[in-house]
């Protein structure tokens, strides 16, 4: 997992513009991204959530860079968590299709992979696997404690029957997926803001969530970083800062009281600066 991470930091050392910044501010944003505190709790519950980060940064990069093959094969490497790789990928149906297709391509060749190493019985288990976390009310699962908008209303509203709050949760997943498809149609160009956005409406609505999951926040919090830069706000000596500034946060937050708060707060603080006027945020591939 740690070769997978420093795989990952790689690919985002290569996201325009953070390769046309300065070695140094480039290797604080390499450092901050490997000491970032979910990728942190990951590591130390022997999860395998740096193999998803690594899809999501490649999927980015060829997004940014208008290169369909890396975006897609990017983008199956994530059907480690199906319920993020559906909401990342069904856009793409409606712009940028061949993105879609090498991601279908890609996850078909993982699928015969996966089964020429588990055999049948063992891709009957796994299909058993995901309608058991689906249900989510076997042993273990404990959707209350979750980070996503199912374990929220769990925990808000106790006394509702948990059964309606998981099906208004699969409601919310199609809503996602349907008001990406949406965006993604009406919009001619997609860029930092529109990517970090589905990263975190694929978290947020996501029916299946754990805290080393929010790993995926790194993104979002790069996004932000670029969007500062080429708005003038920022220069990158200092935005190169924020992964670490958020890494604090959610630690204080994970040793605190507000452990399932600012997680929340986060995503809220990130949805409100990447959503900034356009001519602040355009971001031009690379040649």
């Amino acid at each position: 997992m740690v070769c997978f991470l420093a795989m990952a930091t790689v690919v985002i050392s290569r996201l325009p513009p953070i390769s046309k910044w300065e070695r140094t501010q480039i290797s604080v944003v390499l450092i901050s991204s490997l000491l970032f505190y979910p990728v942190f709790i990951s590591l130390l519950k022997g999860q395998d959530t740096a193999f998803l980060l690594l899809g999501v940064a490649i999927w980015v990069y060829g997004v940014i860079n208008r290169r369909n093959l890396w975006a897609g094969l990017g983008l199956s490497l994530t059907l480690i968590r199906p319920q993020i790789a559906i909401v990342l990928a069904i856009p793409f149906l409606f712009n940028r299709r061949k993105v879609f297709w090498w991601f279908c391509a890609g996850g078909a060749a993982l699928g015969l992979l996966s089964l020429a190493m588990v055999g049948l019985t063992g891709t009957r288990d796994y299909l058993h696997i995901l309608t058991v976390s689906a249900g989510g009310q076997e042993y273990g699962l404990n959707q209350s404690a979750m980070f996503n908008f199912t374990g929220l209303a769990l925990r808000l509203f106790p006394q509702i029957d948990p059964g309606l709050i998981r099906w208004l949760g699969w409601g919310l997943f199609a809503a996602g997926i349907v008001g990406l498809s949406v965006w993604w149609k009406a919009t001619p160009l997609i860029q930092i803001r529109h990517i970090g956005l589905a990263v975190l409406t694929s978290l947020f609505v996501a029916p299946h969530l754990h805290y080393h999951e929010l790993t995926l926040l790194l993104l979002p919090i790069l996004g932000f970083a670029i969007i500062l830069v080429e708005a003038g706000i920022l220069r990158p000596e200092k935005s190169m800062y924020l992964p670490v500034a958020f890494s604090i946060l959610l630690l204080l937050g994970d040793i605190s009281y507000a452990r399932f708060v600012v997680p929340y707060l986060v995503m809220a603080i990130l949805v409100g600066g990447l959503w900034l006027p356009a001519k602040f945020i355009t971001v031009q591939p690379s040649e």
